[in-house]
Protein backbone atom coordinates (compact mmCIF):
# COMPACT_ATOMS: atom_id res chain seq x y z
CA UNK A 1 0.00 0.00 0.00
CA UNK A 2 1.21 3.46 -0.83
CA UNK A 3 3.41 5.22 2.23
CA UNK A 4 0.95 8.89 3.38
CA UNK A 5 4.19 10.17 4.63
CA UNK A 6 7.15 8.87 6.20
CA UNK A 7 9.34 10.46 9.02
CA UNK A 8 12.86 9.69 10.42
CA UNK A 9 12.96 9.62 13.86
CA UNK A 10 16.18 9.25 15.61
CA UNK A 11 15.96 8.83 19.56
CA UNK A 12 19.11 10.56 20.68
CA UNK A 13 18.16 13.41 18.15
CA UNK A 14 14.77 13.75 19.69
CA UNK A 15 16.11 13.85 22.83
CA UNK A 16 18.41 17.31 21.57
CA UNK A 17 15.52 18.50 19.73
CA UNK A 18 12.88 18.68 22.19
CA UNK A 19 15.91 20.22 24.89
CA UNK A 20 16.14 23.33 22.09
CA UNK A 21 12.75 23.85 21.34
CA UNK A 22 10.12 25.44 23.86
CA UNK A 23 7.49 22.92 25.81
CA UNK A 24 4.53 22.99 23.41
CA UNK A 25 6.72 22.81 19.99
CA UNK A 26 5.43 19.39 18.25
CA UNK A 27 6.72 17.78 15.21
CA UNK A 28 4.13 17.80 13.00
CA UNK A 29 2.73 15.79 9.58
CA UNK A 30 -0.16 15.06 8.30
CA UNK A 31 -2.70 12.73 10.52
CA UNK A 32 -0.12 12.41 13.71
CA UNK A 33 2.79 14.91 15.40
CA UNK A 34 4.97 13.43 17.92
CA UNK A 35 4.64 15.59 21.21
CA UNK A 36 6.87 17.41 23.69
CA UNK A 37 6.38 13.75 25.31
CA UNK A 38 7.72 11.71 22.62
CA UNK A 39 3.76 10.46 22.27
CA UNK A 40 2.83 9.21 19.22
CA UNK A 41 -0.72 11.45 18.68
CA UNK A 42 -3.69 11.46 16.11
CA UNK A 43 -3.78 14.56 14.66
CA UNK A 44 -7.15 13.60 13.05
CA UNK A 45 -9.02 11.06 12.85
CA UNK A 46 -7.89 7.93 11.34
CA UNK A 47 -8.30 3.86 11.72
CA UNK A 48 -4.48 3.00 12.03
CA UNK A 49 -0.63 3.71 11.66
CA UNK A 50 2.17 0.88 10.38
CA UNK A 51 5.77 2.19 11.45
CA UNK A 52 9.03 0.34 11.24
CA UNK A 53 12.04 0.34 14.02
CA UNK A 54 15.36 0.08 13.05
CA UNK A 55 17.66 -0.69 15.68
CA UNK A 56 17.63 -1.82 19.63
CA UNK A 57 14.56 -1.11 21.54
CA UNK A 58 12.69 -2.04 24.57
CA UNK A 59 9.26 -4.01 24.72
CA UNK A 60 6.32 -2.17 22.99
CA UNK A 61 3.82 -0.31 25.71
CA UNK A 62 0.61 -0.39 24.05
CA UNK A 63 -2.71 0.41 25.19
CA UNK A 64 -4.98 -2.39 25.57
CA UNK A 65 -7.37 -0.73 23.71
CA UNK A 66 -5.58 -1.61 20.54
CA UNK A 67 -4.92 -4.30 18.40
CA UNK A 68 -1.49 -4.65 17.17
CA UNK A 69 0.77 -6.89 15.18
CA UNK A 70 4.65 -7.09 14.69
CA UNK A 71 6.28 -8.71 12.43
CA UNK A 72 10.65 -9.10 12.47
CA UNK A 73 11.88 -8.96 8.81
CA UNK A 74 15.97 -8.65 8.08
CA UNK A 75 16.38 -7.37 12.19
CA UNK A 76 13.68 -4.35 11.46
CA UNK A 77 10.37 -4.54 13.31
CA UNK A 78 7.44 -3.95 11.36
CA UNK A 79 4.53 -2.78 13.89
CA UNK A 80 1.13 -2.05 12.73
CA UNK A 81 -2.13 -0.78 15.42
CA UNK A 82 -5.48 0.17 15.11
CA UNK A 83 -7.96 0.71 17.97
CA UNK A 84 -10.77 -1.99 18.92
CA UNK A 85 -14.10 -1.35 17.87
CA UNK A 86 -13.82 2.49 16.69
CA UNK A 87 -11.73 5.09 14.79
CA UNK A 88 -8.57 6.50 16.84
CA UNK A 89 -10.33 9.89 17.42
CA UNK A 90 -8.13 13.29 17.19
CA UNK A 91 -6.14 13.55 20.86
CA UNK A 92 -5.80 9.78 21.32
CA UNK A 93 -2.10 8.68 22.51
CA UNK A 94 -1.21 6.05 19.97
CA UNK A 95 2.11 5.09 21.18
CA UNK A 96 4.87 5.93 23.45
CA UNK A 97 8.01 6.52 21.61
CA UNK A 98 10.23 6.52 24.84
CA UNK A 99 10.59 2.97 24.31
CA UNK A 100 13.15 2.98 21.74
CA UNK A 101 16.42 4.77 23.11
CA UNK A 102 18.98 3.79 20.33
CA UNK A 103 16.02 3.10 17.73
CA UNK A 104 15.18 4.67 14.44
CA UNK A 105 11.49 4.96 13.79
CA UNK A 106 9.91 5.33 10.48
CA UNK A 107 6.51 5.96 10.16
CA UNK A 108 5.27 3.65 6.88
CA UNK A 109 1.70 4.08 6.71
CA UNK A 110 -1.57 6.27 8.29
CA UNK A 111 -4.88 4.42 7.17
CA UNK A 112 -7.57 6.83 6.95
CA UNK A 113 -11.87 6.12 5.92
CA UNK A 114 -11.28 8.55 3.21
CA UNK A 115 -8.18 6.72 1.39
CA UNK A 116 -9.82 3.46 1.82
CA UNK A 117 -13.05 4.80 0.09
CA UNK A 118 -10.83 6.04 -2.54
CA UNK A 119 -8.68 2.88 -3.31
CA UNK A 120 -12.23 0.98 -3.11
CA UNK A 121 -13.43 3.24 -5.92
CA UNK A 122 -10.34 3.09 -8.00
CA UNK A 123 -10.14 -0.67 -7.49
CA UNK A 124 -13.17 -0.64 -9.99
CA UNK A 125 -14.92 -3.24 -7.61
CA UNK A 126 -16.92 -1.17 -5.93
CA UNK A 127 -20.09 -2.99 -4.67
CA UNK A 128 -23.28 -1.76 -2.45
CA UNK A 129 -24.70 -5.16 -1.81
CA UNK A 130 -24.43 -8.43 0.52
CA UNK A 131 -22.86 -6.98 3.47
CA UNK A 132 -20.13 -9.62 5.13
CA UNK A 133 -19.15 -8.96 8.58
CA UNK A 134 -15.17 -8.38 7.44
CA UNK A 135 -12.89 -10.22 9.88
CA UNK A 136 -15.55 -12.88 11.19
CA UNK A 137 -12.86 -15.40 9.75
CA UNK A 138 -14.19 -18.65 11.96
CA UNK A 139 -17.72 -17.52 11.05
CA UNK A 140 -19.09 -17.54 14.36
CA UNK A 141 -20.99 -14.07 13.63
CA UNK A 142 -18.85 -11.71 15.92
CA UNK A 143 -15.34 -10.77 15.70
CA UNK A 144 -13.18 -11.57 18.87
CA UNK A 145 -9.69 -12.95 19.60
CA UNK A 146 -10.27 -16.05 17.78
CA UNK A 147 -10.47 -14.15 14.49
CA UNK A 148 -7.28 -11.72 15.36
CA UNK A 149 -5.48 -15.24 16.04
CA UNK A 150 -6.15 -15.79 12.93
CA UNK A 151 -5.13 -12.74 11.50
CA UNK A 152 -2.19 -12.74 12.81
CA UNK A 153 -0.89 -15.91 11.41
CA UNK A 154 -1.44 -14.58 8.03
CA UNK A 155 -0.30 -11.04 8.39
CA UNK A 156 1.63 -9.96 5.24
CA UNK A 157 0.88 -12.70 3.53
CA UNK A 158 -0.01 -12.19 -0.59
CA UNK A 159 -2.42 -13.82 -2.88
CA UNK A 160 -5.42 -15.27 -2.13
CA UNK A 161 -6.34 -15.13 1.63
CA UNK A 162 -9.74 -14.75 4.12
CA UNK A 163 -7.63 -12.64 5.99
CA UNK A 164 -7.31 -9.79 3.18
CA UNK A 165 -10.42 -8.10 3.67
CA UNK A 166 -9.15 -4.19 2.77
CA UNK A 167 -9.82 -2.16 1.18
CA UNK A 168 -13.20 -2.06 2.47
CA UNK A 169 -16.23 0.77 2.85
CA UNK A 170 -18.78 0.36 6.04
CA UNK A 171 -22.50 -0.63 5.11
CA UNK A 172 -25.57 0.75 5.65
CA UNK A 173 -28.95 0.62 8.13
CA UNK A 174 -28.20 -1.61 11.04
CA UNK A 175 -24.55 -2.13 9.18
CA UNK A 176 -23.46 1.30 8.97
CA UNK A 177 -20.87 1.43 11.64
CA UNK A 178 -19.45 -1.73 10.40
CA UNK A 179 -17.12 -2.82 7.60
CA UNK A 180 -19.38 -5.06 5.09
CA UNK A 181 -17.91 -4.29 1.96
CA UNK A 182 -14.21 -6.02 0.78
CA UNK A 183 -12.09 -5.18 -2.23
CA UNK A 184 -9.06 -7.44 -1.64
CA UNK A 185 -5.88 -6.16 -2.93
CA UNK A 186 -3.75 -9.61 -2.71
CA UNK A 187 -1.89 -8.53 0.77
CA UNK A 188 -2.78 -8.80 4.19
CA UNK A 189 -1.44 -5.46 6.22
CA UNK A 190 -1.97 -2.74 8.32
CA UNK A 191 -5.43 -2.25 6.72
CA UNK A 192 -6.54 -5.16 6.99
CA UNK A 193 -5.61 -4.88 10.49
CA UNK A 194 -7.89 -1.69 10.64
CA UNK A 195 -10.81 -2.96 9.29
CA UNK A 196 -10.56 -5.81 11.45
CA UNK A 197 -9.83 -3.84 14.59
CA UNK A 198 -13.13 -1.14 13.61
CA UNK A 199 -15.25 -4.64 13.83
CA UNK A 200 -13.63 -6.14 16.74
CA UNK A 201 -16.00 -6.84 19.34
CA UNK A 202 -19.18 -6.10 17.23
CA UNK A 203 -21.77 -8.68 15.96
CA UNK A 204 -23.39 -9.58 12.97
CA UNK A 205 -26.50 -7.71 12.98
CA UNK A 206 -29.99 -9.08 12.30
CA UNK A 207 -31.31 -9.45 8.84
CA UNK A 208 -33.18 -6.09 8.11
CA UNK A 209 -36.16 -6.39 6.14
CA UNK A 210 -38.78 -4.23 4.67
CA UNK A 211 -42.13 -3.68 6.75
CA UNK A 212 -43.66 -1.15 3.73
CA UNK A 213 -43.78 2.20 2.11
CA UNK A 214 -45.79 4.96 2.82
CA UNK A 215 -46.49 8.23 0.49
CA UNK A 216 -46.29 11.71 1.82
CA UNK A 217 -46.40 14.89 -0.27
CA UNK A 218 -48.98 17.28 -2.10
CA UNK A 219 -52.12 15.89 -1.96
CA UNK A 220 -53.49 19.36 -4.07
CA UNK A 221 -52.01 20.84 -7.28
CA UNK A 222 -53.27 23.12 -10.20
CA UNK A 223 -52.82 21.71 -13.90
CA UNK A 224 -49.37 22.13 -14.99
CA UNK A 225 -47.87 21.48 -11.78
CA UNK A 226 -45.03 19.33 -11.24
CA UNK A 227 -46.24 17.31 -8.12
CA UNK A 228 -43.48 16.10 -5.39
CA UNK A 229 -43.88 13.22 -3.50
CA UNK A 230 -41.63 11.30 -0.57
CA UNK A 231 -41.76 7.68 -1.14
CA UNK A 232 -40.45 6.13 2.81
CA UNK A 233 -39.80 2.73 3.48
CA UNK A 234 -40.00 1.53 6.79
CA UNK A 235 -38.01 -1.64 8.18
CA UNK A 236 -37.86 -4.06 10.75
CA UNK A 237 -35.15 -2.35 12.89
CA UNK A 238 -37.40 0.61 13.19
CA UNK A 239 -35.45 2.67 10.86
CA UNK A 240 -36.67 4.27 7.63
CA UNK A 241 -35.59 6.28 4.35
CA UNK A 242 -36.38 7.47 1.65
CA UNK A 243 -36.28 5.27 -1.35
CA UNK A 244 -38.71 7.99 -3.84
CA UNK A 245 -35.73 7.52 -7.17
CA UNK A 246 -36.31 3.55 -6.59
CA UNK A 247 -39.90 3.68 -6.37
CA UNK A 248 -42.10 2.81 -9.69
CA UNK A 249 -45.40 5.08 -9.59
CA UNK A 250 -48.81 4.21 -11.69
CA UNK A 251 -51.40 6.69 -12.27
CA UNK A 252 -54.89 5.64 -11.78
CA UNK A 253 -55.99 8.48 -14.26
CA UNK A 254 -53.19 9.47 -16.50
CA UNK A 255 -55.40 12.16 -18.12
CA UNK A 256 -55.41 13.82 -14.72
CA UNK A 257 -51.80 13.08 -12.93
CA UNK A 258 -49.32 11.54 -15.49
CA UNK A 259 -46.35 9.52 -14.81
CA UNK A 260 -43.49 11.02 -17.17
CA UNK A 261 -39.97 10.37 -16.52
CA UNK A 262 -40.61 8.67 -13.21
CA UNK A 263 -41.85 12.98 -12.10
CA UNK A 264 -45.64 13.28 -11.60
CA UNK A 265 -47.47 15.77 -13.68
CA UNK A 266 -50.77 17.65 -13.42
CA UNK A 267 -52.81 17.57 -16.94
CA UNK A 268 -56.39 18.21 -16.14
CA UNK A 269 -58.62 19.05 -13.47
CA UNK A 270 -59.72 15.89 -11.48
CA UNK A 271 -58.83 13.48 -8.94
CA UNK A 272 -56.28 10.27 -9.43
CA UNK A 273 -54.52 7.96 -6.97
CA UNK A 274 -51.00 6.99 -7.47
CA UNK A 275 -49.80 3.93 -6.67
CA UNK A 276 -46.53 3.60 -5.64
CA UNK A 277 -44.25 0.43 -5.77
CA UNK A 278 -40.83 -0.62 -4.46
CA UNK A 279 -39.64 -3.88 -3.83
CA UNK A 280 -43.29 -5.98 -3.57
CA UNK A 281 -44.56 -3.28 -1.17
CA UNK A 282 -47.15 -0.78 -2.46
CA UNK A 283 -48.91 2.67 -0.97
CA UNK A 284 -51.18 4.77 -2.64
CA UNK A 285 -51.33 8.51 -2.14
CA UNK A 286 -54.73 10.56 -3.38
CA UNK A 287 -54.07 13.83 -5.14
CA UNK A 288 -56.76 16.78 -6.69
CA UNK A 289 -55.81 18.63 -9.63
CA UNK A 290 -57.74 22.17 -9.76
CA UNK A 291 -57.55 24.83 -12.86
CA UNK A 292 -55.67 27.98 -11.61
CA UNK A 293 -57.98 30.36 -9.66
CA UNK A 294 -59.51 33.46 -11.00
CA UNK A 295 -60.80 35.15 -7.95
CA UNK A 296 -58.11 37.15 -7.58
CA UNK A 297 -55.72 35.01 -5.66
CA UNK A 298 -54.47 32.73 -8.60
CA UNK A 299 -54.35 29.45 -6.36
CA UNK A 300 -52.31 31.00 -3.75
CA UNK A 301 -53.34 32.33 -0.18
CA UNK A 302 -54.51 35.60 -0.25
CA UNK A 303 -51.20 38.22 0.15
CA UNK A 304 -52.64 41.78 1.68
CA UNK A 305 -51.13 42.81 5.20
CA UNK A 306 -53.22 41.41 7.97
CA UNK A 307 -54.23 38.17 6.45
CA UNK A 308 -51.77 34.83 6.26
CA UNK A 309 -52.17 31.28 5.77
CA UNK A 310 -50.20 29.35 7.90
CA UNK A 311 -47.76 32.25 9.46
CA UNK A 312 -44.40 32.08 10.04
CA UNK A 313 -44.70 28.10 8.65
CA UNK A 314 -47.08 27.23 11.57
CA UNK A 315 -49.20 23.89 11.34
CA UNK A 316 -50.61 23.73 14.99
CA UNK A 317 -49.11 21.69 17.35
CA UNK A 318 -49.22 18.34 18.79
CA UNK A 319 -51.12 18.78 22.20
CA UNK A 320 -54.14 17.37 23.87
CA UNK A 321 -56.66 20.59 24.17
CA UNK A 322 -58.56 20.19 27.92
CA UNK A 323 -59.31 24.02 28.34
CA UNK A 324 -59.09 27.18 26.71
CA UNK A 325 -55.97 28.12 28.33
CA UNK A 326 -54.23 25.15 26.32
CA UNK A 327 -54.41 27.28 23.07
CA UNK A 328 -51.31 29.01 21.97
CA UNK A 329 -50.58 31.89 19.02
CA UNK A 330 -48.11 29.14 18.28
CA UNK A 331 -51.13 27.12 17.14
CA UNK A 332 -52.42 29.42 14.61
CA UNK A 333 -52.80 28.46 11.19
CA UNK A 334 -54.86 31.10 9.51
CA UNK A 335 -55.31 34.57 10.14
CA UNK A 336 -57.99 37.03 9.17
CA UNK A 337 -59.08 40.98 9.57
CA UNK A 338 -61.90 42.11 11.14
CA UNK A 339 -64.31 43.89 9.56
CA UNK A 340 -64.08 42.47 6.25
CA UNK A 341 -67.74 40.88 5.77
CA UNK A 342 -70.04 41.73 3.15
CA UNK A 343 -72.15 44.03 5.84
CA UNK A 344 -69.10 46.26 6.08
CA UNK A 345 -69.60 47.41 2.14
CA UNK A 346 -73.69 47.09 2.54
CA UNK A 347 -76.29 46.51 5.31
CA UNK A 348 -74.10 47.12 8.46
CA UNK A 349 -76.94 47.54 10.67
CA UNK A 350 -77.42 43.59 10.42
CA UNK A 351 -76.78 41.26 12.73
CA UNK A 352 -74.94 39.23 13.90
CA UNK A 353 -71.78 40.18 11.88
CA UNK A 354 -70.44 36.56 10.82
CA UNK A 355 -66.40 37.34 11.11
CA UNK A 356 -64.35 34.74 11.77
CA UNK A 357 -60.56 36.14 12.91
CA UNK A 358 -58.10 33.27 13.35
CA UNK A 359 -57.62 29.59 13.37
CA UNK A 360 -55.84 27.43 15.10
CA UNK A 361 -55.53 23.83 15.13
CA UNK A 362 -53.83 20.96 17.67
CA UNK A 363 -53.89 17.43 17.76
CA UNK A 364 -52.92 13.98 19.99
CA UNK A 365 -52.91 10.71 19.77
CA UNK A 366 -57.38 10.76 19.73
CA UNK A 367 -58.23 13.68 17.99
CA UNK A 368 -58.30 16.63 15.86
CA UNK A 369 -58.72 20.32 17.43
CA UNK A 370 -59.80 23.37 15.62
CA UNK A 371 -60.67 26.23 17.33
CA UNK A 372 -61.71 29.73 15.75
CA UNK A 373 -62.08 33.20 17.05
CA UNK A 374 -65.17 35.05 16.16
CA UNK A 375 -65.09 38.97 16.85
CA UNK A 376 -68.09 40.38 18.97
CA UNK A 377 -68.08 43.58 16.91
CA UNK A 378 -71.66 44.47 18.51
CA UNK A 379 -70.23 43.94 22.34
CA UNK A 380 -72.98 41.74 22.95
CA UNK A 381 -72.31 39.73 26.84
CA UNK A 382 -74.21 36.77 26.48
CA UNK A 383 -73.44 33.57 24.21
CA UNK A 384 -77.14 32.85 23.76
CA UNK A 385 -77.78 36.04 21.85
CA UNK A 386 -78.51 35.95 18.39
CA UNK A 387 -76.28 39.22 18.01
CA UNK A 388 -73.63 37.06 18.23
CA UNK A 389 -72.39 34.84 15.59
CA UNK A 390 -70.99 32.73 18.34
CA UNK A 391 -74.31 32.33 19.98
CA UNK A 392 -76.51 32.46 16.66
CA UNK A 393 -79.55 29.45 16.47
CA UNK A 394 -80.11 30.31 12.63
CA UNK A 395 -76.93 30.96 10.35
CA UNK A 396 -75.09 27.92 10.03
CA UNK A 397 -71.14 27.53 10.54
CA UNK A 398 -68.94 24.71 8.78
CA UNK A 399 -65.67 23.07 8.58
CA UNK A 400 -64.02 21.85 5.36
CA UNK A 401 -61.46 19.16 5.67
CA UNK A 402 -59.16 17.70 2.74
CA UNK A 403 -57.38 14.50 4.65
CA UNK A 404 -56.46 13.11 1.57
CA UNK A 405 -58.17 9.82 2.67
CA UNK A 406 -61.29 9.85 0.23
CA UNK A 407 -61.73 11.16 -3.31
CA UNK A 408 -61.68 15.03 -3.12
CA UNK A 409 -64.31 16.46 -4.10
CA UNK A 410 -64.89 20.71 -4.08
CA UNK A 411 -67.91 20.64 -1.37
CA UNK A 412 -71.49 19.77 -4.22
CA UNK A 413 -73.30 17.23 -4.09
CA UNK A 414 -74.11 14.82 -7.30
CA UNK A 415 -76.80 17.59 -7.92
CA UNK A 416 -74.71 20.65 -8.14
CA UNK A 417 -76.02 22.08 -4.57
CA UNK A 418 -73.85 22.30 -1.19
CA UNK A 419 -75.41 20.24 1.61
CA UNK A 420 -77.55 22.43 3.70
CA UNK A 421 -78.63 24.44 0.61
CA UNK A 422 -81.03 24.43 -2.35
CA UNK A 423 -78.02 25.66 -4.61
CA UNK A 424 -74.55 26.00 -5.78
CA UNK A 425 -73.17 29.10 -3.48
CA UNK A 426 -69.79 28.06 -2.57
CA UNK A 427 -66.61 25.61 -3.68
CA UNK A 428 -63.47 25.14 -2.27
CA UNK A 429 -60.94 24.74 -5.63
CA UNK A 430 -58.18 23.27 -3.24
CA UNK A 431 -59.78 20.22 -2.20
CA UNK A 432 -62.32 19.19 0.04
CA UNK A 433 -63.17 15.50 1.18
CA UNK A 434 -65.21 16.13 4.73
CA UNK A 435 -67.44 19.17 5.60
CA UNK A 436 -68.67 19.55 9.31
CA UNK A 437 -71.85 21.94 9.25
CA UNK A 438 -73.59 23.18 12.79
CA UNK A 439 -75.41 26.08 13.73
CA UNK A 440 -73.07 28.27 16.67
CA UNK A 441 -75.61 27.60 19.38
CA UNK A 442 -74.89 24.15 21.03
CA UNK A 443 -77.76 22.06 20.82
CA UNK A 444 -79.88 23.94 18.03
CA UNK A 445 -80.23 21.68 15.15
CA UNK A 446 -78.60 18.35 13.77
CA UNK A 447 -75.32 18.98 13.28
CA UNK A 448 -74.17 16.90 10.13
CA UNK A 449 -70.68 15.38 9.21
CA UNK A 450 -70.27 14.68 5.49
CA UNK A 451 -67.93 12.90 3.58
CA UNK A 452 -67.73 12.40 -0.03
CA UNK A 453 -68.40 8.98 -1.88
CA UNK A 454 -66.49 7.54 -4.41
CA UNK A 455 -66.75 10.29 -6.93
CA UNK A 456 -65.49 13.27 -4.13
CA UNK A 457 -69.61 14.03 -4.14
CA UNK A 458 -70.99 14.80 -0.53
CA UNK A 459 -75.01 13.77 -0.28
CA UNK A 460 -77.53 12.87 2.26
CA UNK A 461 -77.09 9.02 2.39
CA UNK A 462 -76.60 7.22 5.53
CA UNK A 463 -72.83 6.15 4.56
CA UNK A 464 -71.94 9.34 3.97
CA UNK A 465 -73.59 11.87 6.12
CA UNK A 466 -73.04 11.20 9.66
CA UNK A 467 -74.37 12.65 13.09
CA UNK A 468 -71.86 13.84 15.39
CA UNK A 469 -72.74 10.92 18.19
CA UNK A 470 -71.42 8.54 15.68
CA UNK A 471 -68.28 10.46 14.78
CA UNK A 472 -68.05 11.54 18.52
CA UNK A 473 -67.52 15.15 17.69
CA UNK A 474 -67.69 17.47 20.51
CA UNK A 475 -67.89 21.56 20.43
CA UNK A 476 -67.10 24.04 23.11
CA UNK A 477 -67.63 27.64 23.49
CA UNK A 478 -65.60 29.65 25.49
CA UNK A 479 -67.14 33.38 25.66
CA UNK A 480 -65.68 36.43 25.46
CA UNK A 481 -61.74 34.72 25.60
CA UNK A 482 -59.78 35.00 22.52
CA UNK A 483 -56.04 33.73 22.11
CA UNK A 484 -54.64 36.71 19.67
CA UNK A 485 -52.58 39.34 21.30
CA UNK A 486 -55.03 41.84 19.04
CA UNK A 487 -57.96 42.30 16.54
CA UNK A 488 -56.58 44.18 13.77
CA UNK A 489 -60.10 45.44 11.77
CA UNK A 490 -60.10 47.34 8.30
CA UNK A 491 -61.12 50.99 8.78
CA UNK A 492 -62.22 53.22 5.95
CA UNK A 493 -60.62 56.82 5.73
CA UNK A 494 -63.19 58.35 8.01
CA UNK A 495 -62.73 55.57 10.47
CA UNK A 496 -65.76 53.35 10.63
CA UNK A 497 -65.79 49.90 9.66
CA UNK A 498 -68.98 50.63 7.32
CA UNK A 499 -69.56 52.36 4.35
CA UNK A 500 -66.43 50.30 2.51
CA UNK A 501 -66.98 50.87 -1.07
CA UNK A 502 -63.45 49.16 -2.84
CA UNK A 503 -62.74 45.43 -2.51
CA UNK A 504 -58.73 45.68 -2.26
CA UNK A 505 -58.45 45.52 1.27
CA UNK A 506 -55.20 46.88 1.50
CA UNK A 507 -56.63 50.23 0.40
CA UNK A 508 -58.34 49.81 4.27
CA UNK A 509 -55.65 50.94 7.67
CA UNK A 510 -55.70 48.71 10.11
CA UNK A 511 -56.88 49.35 13.52
CA UNK A 512 -56.37 47.26 16.51
CA UNK A 513 -59.58 47.17 18.63
CA UNK A 514 -59.00 44.87 21.82
CA UNK A 515 -57.29 47.24 22.86
CA UNK A 516 -60.16 49.60 22.90
CA UNK A 517 -62.08 46.47 24.66
CA UNK A 518 -63.48 44.71 21.74
CA UNK A 519 -63.70 40.47 22.51
CA UNK A 520 -63.68 37.60 20.66
CA UNK A 521 -65.44 33.96 21.60
CA UNK A 522 -63.26 30.84 21.10
CA UNK A 523 -64.97 28.57 19.29
CA UNK A 524 -63.73 24.74 19.51
CA UNK A 525 -64.59 21.43 17.84
CA UNK A 526 -62.93 18.50 18.86
CA UNK A 527 -63.03 15.39 15.73
CA UNK A 528 -62.11 12.06 16.46
CA UNK A 529 -59.20 11.04 14.39
CA UNK A 530 -60.48 8.01 13.49
CA UNK A 531 -63.50 9.73 12.37
CA UNK A 532 -61.22 10.91 9.90
CA UNK A 533 -59.54 7.94 9.26
CA UNK A 534 -56.39 9.00 10.36
CA UNK A 535 -54.18 8.80 13.56
CA UNK A 536 -51.18 11.12 14.59
CA UNK A 537 -48.24 9.95 12.33
CA UNK A 538 -50.19 10.72 9.35
CA UNK A 539 -51.13 14.14 10.58
CA UNK A 540 -47.55 14.29 11.45
CA UNK A 541 -46.26 12.80 8.12
CA UNK A 542 -48.58 13.29 5.91
CA UNK A 543 -50.43 16.24 6.89
CA UNK A 544 -54.65 17.65 6.58
CA UNK A 545 -55.68 20.88 4.77
CA UNK A 546 -58.22 22.21 6.76
CA UNK A 547 -60.85 25.69 6.01
CA UNK A 548 -63.78 27.31 8.66
CA UNK A 549 -66.42 29.12 7.28
CA UNK A 550 -69.35 30.97 8.03
CA UNK A 551 -72.98 31.44 6.17
CA UNK A 552 -75.98 33.19 6.39
CA UNK A 553 -78.04 30.21 5.31
CA UNK A 554 -76.62 29.62 1.95
CA UNK A 555 -73.30 31.62 0.57
CA UNK A 556 -70.07 32.00 2.46
CA UNK A 557 -69.87 35.39 4.58
CA UNK A 558 -66.44 34.72 5.95
CA UNK A 559 -63.70 31.75 5.50
CA UNK A 560 -60.42 31.05 7.09
CA UNK A 561 -58.11 30.80 4.92
CA UNK A 562 -59.94 34.05 3.63
CA UNK A 563 -60.62 34.55 -0.32
CA UNK A 564 -61.67 37.41 -1.67
CA UNK A 565 -64.72 36.10 -2.91
CA UNK A 566 -66.20 37.10 0.46
CA UNK A 567 -66.80 40.85 -1.14
CA UNK A 568 -67.05 40.14 -4.82
CA UNK A 569 -70.63 41.23 -4.95
CA UNK A 570 -70.29 43.49 -1.28
CA UNK A 571 -71.72 46.04 -3.15
CA UNK A 572 -74.54 44.59 -4.96
CA UNK A 573 -77.97 44.63 -3.42
CA UNK A 574 -79.56 41.30 -1.76
CA UNK A 575 -82.65 40.22 -4.03
CA UNK A 576 -84.71 40.27 -0.72
CA UNK A 577 -83.28 43.14 0.52
CA UNK A 578 -82.07 45.54 -1.08
CA UNK A 579 -80.23 47.67 2.36
CA UNK A 580 -77.85 44.48 2.40
CA UNK A 581 -75.34 42.57 0.12
CA UNK A 582 -75.97 39.57 -2.01
CA UNK A 583 -73.33 37.72 -0.69
CA UNK A 584 -75.89 36.27 0.98
CA UNK A 585 -76.74 34.40 -2.27
CA UNK A 586 -74.13 34.58 -4.61
CA UNK A 587 -71.61 31.72 -5.61
CA UNK A 588 -68.47 31.90 -4.08
CA UNK A 589 -65.38 30.14 -6.04
CA UNK A 590 -62.77 29.43 -3.00
CA UNK A 591 -59.55 29.20 -4.64
CA UNK A 592 -56.96 29.84 -1.89
CA UNK A 593 -55.23 26.85 -0.74
CA UNK A 594 -56.62 25.63 2.81
CA UNK A 595 -54.41 26.21 6.07
CA UNK A 596 -52.10 23.17 6.33
CA UNK A 597 -51.59 21.34 9.95
CA UNK A 598 -49.08 18.49 10.73
CA UNK A 599 -47.07 19.32 7.84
Amino acid sequence: MKNIKKFLLLTTLIVALFASCQSDNKDEFNSVYVNKDKKLVAKEAILGVEFEIKGEYENIDINSDYLYISNVNNGNTTVAIAKKGEDINIGDVILDLSFATNAEIVLKDVITESKMEKAVLNSGKFKRAGETLLGDFNNDEKIDIFDFNIFKENYNKTGTNICDIAPATKGTGNWASLYAFSTPDAIVNASDLAVLANNYGKTKPEAVLLQGITVTGSSTAFVGDTINITVNASYSNGTSNAITSEATFVSSDPSVVAVEAGALKAKAKGSAIITATYDGKTASHSITVNEKGSSGSGGEAYNVEGYATNPNGQVGQNKTITGFSDWSESMKIAQGIAADTPRNWLGYHEYPDPDLYALFAAWDSTNLYLMVEIPHIDEVDTIDNDKSYAGSQFLPMGWALNTGKRATGNGLMADGCNVWTKGKFFTFEDGVDTIIMHHPRLNIGTPGFFITDSNGYFGYEEDICLSFKETGVVRDIYFQQSVSANIWAAVGSDGNFGGKTSSDMSTYTLKDIKSGGTKMTAYQITVPLASLNIDKSYIETTGISVAVFSTYGESTMDVLPWDPSMIDNATTEYSADSSTSAEKEDYDKITVPLARVGK
